[in-house]
């Protein structure tokens, strides 16, 4: 949630209730010393943990009082104790987003920086959307990650095997225990260290299960660096497999960005031709004329976005579709100001955003049609915002699934700087209060559920567009 673009998703650990989670943290780095350090490397020092806790002090808005300061205070010095100097890279890690994960903010997260830009296009997007925000780059760095990746459904846990790599794993089959841990088991350990609503931490957590330090952390890698696995096919039948982490020295956000579910849904709103992540946006009118799309992966106000808005609108109106569709599904946020352009097309000339009134100037042509906003579990920060604000003005009917964070939270985000230290780090500075009906929800929930689940995975079926071919 932010008015400036944020980057929360690029991090590979995306660090969630205080005391549970303090007590856990202990406990599980008591023991780590046991299980075989990944990419051992010295000079690692407390120094940058140091910084990461200096920043969230001074930043954080849920540390304005001093009993808050104290208490957060008094924790990060007990990780700092706990923590033994050199020690392994993947240790750190988890020391880092503990640290981050006390303040149950998904805002502010610190974890490992080991993935490289998107795109050309997207690297050179970042420069100019985020002058002020430099993410470390080690593109050189090495991780050990799994030969699959996984998705979490509405109903479950689905592994989605990496293009080319041989596994006897196949699409779509359901988790039923990684190592000695039941997926609910699997997902209380998850909840200690990712922050947010279930949604986000689910949606984050499938993500991180592909690495090797965040597998050590859970406890599910044996000393021959390998984990078990108990999956489920569609027919029902169980079967084991024991998969062992590999060597991967450079991961593409581009690759790896939502790559399990491109596996098995269609990016319908992309023109022919187009790629999954080669735009920030796209959009489209439907053979039929019944509806027209926008897809938005990326806030950012740019003057190609806003002519991209323009043009979508006047070609609406040309063909008078009665019906658009903003699609925000895959959004993890970035400059809120990407609704502007919608309000300007829209009728109301009033609209209230987050306690403040907005004179929107109007735009041609105004449309008057039905205006739908699909949402997910990754929709998040300013696309959540972006949602809540077209759907509490009254001009759009949310359709999909939770989105990955409230209506209400912290964001508008300041890195963190530690120093080379190979971390990736930002910290919320102020709190956002929402206004309308949801405001005080746990995530912004469509009238329209459209959930994804782990049948239409299984079956490569599109939920979304089996809802589109229902509008009339």
């Amino acid at each position: 949630m932010a008015k400036h673009p944020d980057f929360s998703v690029v991090n590979a650990t995306h660090p969630k209730i205080a005391a549970l989670v303090a007590a856990a943290a202990l406990v599980t780095l008591a023991t780590m010393s046991t299980a075989r350090p990944l990419n051992a490397e010295a000079g690692l020092r407390t120094f940058a943990l140091k910084q990461e806790i200096a920043t969230i002090l001074a930043h954080s808005p849920q540390l304005r009082s001093p009993s808050e300061r104290s208490a957060f205070l008094s924790y990060a010095e007990d990780m700092l104790r706990t923590a033994s100097q050199p020690m392994p890279r993947w240790r750190y890690w988890m020391v880092a987003s503990l640290i981050a994960r006390r303040l149950d903010d998904p805002h502010t997260v610190v974890g490992p920086a080991i993935l490289t830009p998107f795109t050309a296009w997207e690297e050179g997007a970042e420069r100019q959307a985020f002058p002020t925000l430099h993410l470390p780059r080690f593109p050189n760095a090495s991780l050990r990650v799994l030969p699959i990746e996984f998705y979490w459904a509405s109903d479950g846990l689905v592994a989605v095997p990496l293009p080319g790599t041989p596994t006897t794993v196949h699409r779509g089959d359901q988790v039923v225990r990684v190592g000695r841990l039941g997926v609910m088991a699997m997902q209380a350990r998850l909840d200690a260290l990712i922050s947010g609503n279930p949604y986000w931490v689910r949606w984050n957590a499938a993500q991180d299960l592909t690495f090797g330090y965040f597998l050590y952390w859970i406890g599910v890698v044996s000393p021959e660096g390998t984990v078990m696995m108990t999956l489920r096919r569609p027919d029902g039948a169980l079967y084991t497999v024991r998969l062992r982490l590999r060597d991967e020295r450079v991961l593409s956000l581009a690759a790896s960005y939502n790559r399990a579910r491109a596996a098995f849904l269609d990016t319908y709103v992309a023109p022919p031709g187009m790629a999954f992540t080669q735009a920030p946006f796209a959009w489209m009118v439907a053979p039929s004329g019944k509806y027209a799309v926008f897809w938005l992966r990326l806030c950012w106000n740019s003057p190609a976005y806003q002519a991209a808005v323009q043009a979508f609108f006047n070609e609406v109106a040309r063909r008078r579709v009665p019906a658009v569709i903003l699609d925000l599904q895959e959004n993890p946020g970035g400059d809120s100001s990407v609704v502007n352009p919608w309000l300007e097309h829209l009728p109301d000339r009033t609209v209230s955003v987050y306690g403040s009134t907005l004179q929107v100037p109007a735009a041609e042509p105004l449309y008057r049609g039905k205006t739908y906003v699909l949402t997910g579990p990754s929709t998040f920060s300013s696309a959540m915002m972006t949602a809540d604000i077209l759907y509490v003005a009254g001009e759009a009917t949310l359709v999909g699934e939770a989105t990955g964070e409230s209506p209400s939270g912290p964001g508008e985000i300041v890195a963190v700087d530690t120093s080379g230290a190979r971390l990736f780090g930002q910290v919320s500075t102020e709190v956002f209060r929402a206004t309308g009906p949801q405001a005080q929800n746990a995530a912004l929930m469509p009238a329209v559920p459209v959930p994804l689940t782990v049948r239409d995975i299984q079956a490569s079926v599109n939920p979304v567009a089996r809802w589109l071919r229902s509008l009339r």
